[in-house]
């Protein structure tokens, strides 16, 4: 994990300093996603008896989105154990990116607020990522609700996650003013994908209250496009921009 963890060996004063780069860590973390989606997308087409035109979550939103990949044999004996790793990656993201704003805050260089803030939405963050464990163990036919909405918790938590590190980054990572400019596009347009995906979750979950859903499927499945861009595909890129821009966590043992 050379782009998250650097050590340096210091064998005359028999000290090892490690460096954490928490964008490395998030590089690594969005990485193992796509894996899980790319496994997950070859074991349900090629080898499960998903019908893709007759299924729970195609009658609810007249097309299948990437939960489908998740939840028939054989990727429910396979995607489990590489959840495990992906939670464990966005686990030590979400501490990691915590502690270089405790350590900011220990030296005063970070507000009260700004950390408190802060605090509670990696809370958020982690406790949605455990819910979404929940899509692995429970299918559509069991229960559409405890399938659909750990996934909403998710959309919420990447969502806080972008505004979080927005906020993050044009305060401490130098940026250009076109930067900037993109950056609020972005997170914009984010905000936006992840408001109108939980607003159809919800409203598909309570059975159509809101609206009628199949008279908006192309506009759901553009929606549904544009939010894994700008929260699973984009967020790569931004990691191996910035991650060089920003302080790591360094920490030393001494023998």
């Amino acid at each position: 994990m050379g782009l998250a963890i650097n050590k340096i060996i210091d064998k005359k004063n028999k000290k090892i300093i490690w460096e954490i780069n928490p964008e490395g860590v998030r590089l690594y973390a969005y990485l193992c996603f796509w894996l899980l989606v790319i496994i997950g997308a070859w074991l349900t087409i090629k080898y499960s008896n998903v019908d893709f035109q007759n299924n729970p979550l195609f009658h609810m939103f007249g097309y299948n989105n990437i939960c489908i990949l998740f939840d028939a044999y054989p990727s429910t004996y396979v995607l489990p154990s590489i959840w495990v790793i992906n939670f464990l990656l966005l686990t030590c993201y979400i501490i990691t990116s915590w502690l270089r704003i405790y350590e900011g805050y220990l030296i005063s260089i970070v507000t009260n607020l700004d950390f408190t803030l802060f605090s509670i939405s990696s809370g958020i963050e982690l406790i949605s990522i455990i819910l979404f464990t929940t899509v692995f163990s429970v299918t559509p036919e069991e229960s559409m609700f405890f399938h659909i909405a750990p996934f909403t918790f998710l959309i919420l938590a990447l969502s806080l996650l972008s505004i979080k590190n927005y906020i993050y980054y044009n305060r401490i990572a130098d940026l250009t003013k076109n930067e900037k400019i993109l950056g609020l596009l972005y997170l914009a347009i984010h905000l936006f994908a992840s408001l109108f995906k939980i607003s159809m979750q919800i409203n598909g979950l309570s059975g159509d209250y809101f609206y009628n859903t199949m008279a908006y499927v192309g506009f759901h499945q553009f929606i549904d496009r544009l939010w894994m861009v700008t929260a699973a595909l984009l967020p790569i890129y931004f990691s191996l921009r910035l991650r060089n821009r920003i302080s790591n966590l360094v920490y030393y043992t001494k023998y």
